[in-house]
Formats: structure tokens, C-alpha cells, sequence
């Protein structure tokens, strides 16, 4: 028995050709592809710098002409919630005054602890009542312009948060009167009341420094970030422009 074997039909140019000009352009695309991936990851990876450059708050402290000691009042000037006049809350830890700039964070207790340690070490209920009290202008028995004053109230802070010997001096005991609260409620933990919190100071190479006393609004996130003038919107406009310019050209070219 024979077979018949039918020849093999050439394919025809124009076939071959359209191949051929799919495999260019597939090669051309591809080309494109990476171009404009690199284009858009430029403008992505500056916004990401930046925002990694902005991301830590700023504070410097000054004592006023009439201050206690060697504690507070401190006048605190910061880069994101503004000037305002603040405490200590950890006696063996120390910052630089007269300029000295050190970052910070907030949160809900001293980083370290100071003295009584804790790590955090929560803020008490009796110094976040007084110390709003103080920022309100409404301590009884208080005149900023009194050293003995300035540092009663230091001491108390102090004795709340367990950095010297605790005993109800006038600002604890007028407190305690108003709230109704024993010793042990006075020192509990405060859990955020009043919106006092903890001011984690930092030197600029990220060494351990003094916390102080601030107070944000009730409810709001601990950190807070650093306005920047809205120069990170600015980035972020214009990768999104350069993300439509790439959807035009993908567009265009297939």
C-alpha cells in the first residue's frame, strides 16, 4: 500500500511578516515597559525619602526668668503642637536647654522609667489632673512668679510618678480634697484623662533625655507627625502626574 504525502504549503509572507512585526513591537513594548516603570518609581521613591526624613517631631526647652531649682516650669517650643509650659517627669534624666534641639514622640508613659523605672511607666491620675489644672490656670495656691511654688509643684509631679519620696505635700493634698481620691488612686495609672501624656524626649542621635508633661486633645493618635509645609503633597502630585502621563503612553502605543 502507498501513502499520498501531501507537500508541506509555505507559509505565506504576509504571515511571516505580521509575525515577525508582533515580535518587534512585543520587544518594543517590553523596552517601553521598564522605561516607564523606572520614570515611575522615581518620583515614588523621593516621596518615601521624604516622608522617612519628616518623620520625627522636634523640641527645644528654656527655663523662664523665675524657675525652680532644677526642674520645671520649662518652656517647651516644638515644631508640631506648638510652645506651652511643661514639667518633668524623670528626676535621674536630663536635657539641654538655651536652643538645643531634640526629637520627640508622645505616648502614654516615660520611656525608661527615670527613678521608679517602668518601661513605659504610665502617667498617674494625680498628675494629669494637676498638671491640667495648671495649664487651665485654675491650681489653687500657684503663682508662676514664686520659686517655692515652682518647685512644690515639681515635687509633687515627682512624688506621683514615683521619682522621690511620695508624701501629700499642698498640691496632692488640695487634689485629693477636690477628687475625693485616696494616696493609691492619686498614683494609679491615669489611662490618657485629661489628654496629659508623655512628651518621650530624645537626643538627636537618638539617645535617652528627659520626658515631659503635654497635653493633646482627648483622643488623639500619640504620635505626632511633623508639618512639612506640604511639601510631601506636592511629591505626591506629582507622582500622580507622572502615573497619568504613563497611562496616556501605554495607551498610545498598544
Amino acid at each position: 500500500m502507498q501513502f499520498k504525502i501531501n507537500p508541506v504549503s509555505p507559509v505565506p509572507s504576509s504571515v511571516t511578516e505580521s509575525n515577525n512585526g508582533l515580535h518587534s513591537k512585543s520587544k518594543f513594548l517590553a523596552g517601553t515597559d521598564q522605561n516607564i516603570m523606572r520614570k515611575l518609581l522615581l518620583p515614588v521613591a523621593l516621596v518615601a525619602l521624604l516622608t522617612a526624613n519628616v518623620s520625627a517631631a522636634t523640641v527645644s526647652f528654656a527655663w523662664g526668668a523665675v524657675h525652680s531649682p532644677s526642674g520645671g516650669e520649662f518652656i517647651a517650643t516644638t515644631s508640631a503642637n506648638g510652645t506651652f509650659k511643661t514639667f518633668c517627669i524623670e528626676k535621674n534624666e536630663y536635657i539641654g536647654l538655651g536652643g538645643t534641639l531634640h526629637n520627640y514622640s508622645i505616648s502614654s508613659g516615660a520611656i525608661q522609667g527615670g527613678v521608679s523605672g517602668g518601661n513605659p511607666d504610665p502617667i498617674s491620675f494625680g498628675t494629669a489632673y494637676i498638671y491640667n489644672q495648671f495649664l487651665a490656670g485654675t491650681l489653687p495656691n500657684y503663682n508662676s512668679s514664686d520659686v517655692t511654688n515652682q518647685t512644690d509643684l515639681q515635687d509633687a509631679f515627682w512624688m506621683l510618678e514615683g521619682e522621690i519620696t511620695y508624701k501629700a505635700n499642698v498640691y496632692i493634698a488640695a487634689a485629693k480634697l477636690a477628687l475625693s481620691k485616696t494616696d493609691a488612686e492619686m498614683i494609679a495609672d491615669g489611662n490618657g484623662i485629661y489628654g496629659v501624656k508623655a512628651m518621650n524626649v530624645t537626643t538627636l542621635a537618638g539617645g535617652i533625655a528627659q520626658d515631659q508633661l503635654i497635653k493633646i486633645p482627648v483622643g488623639s493618635d500619640n504620635f505626632t507627625p511633623v508639618p512639612d509645609g506640604g511639601t510631601t503633597f506636592v511629591m505626591l502630585g506629582m507622582a500622580c502626574a507622572s502615573c497619568g502621563l504613563i497611562r496616556r503612553k501605554l495607551a498610545f502605543s498598544v
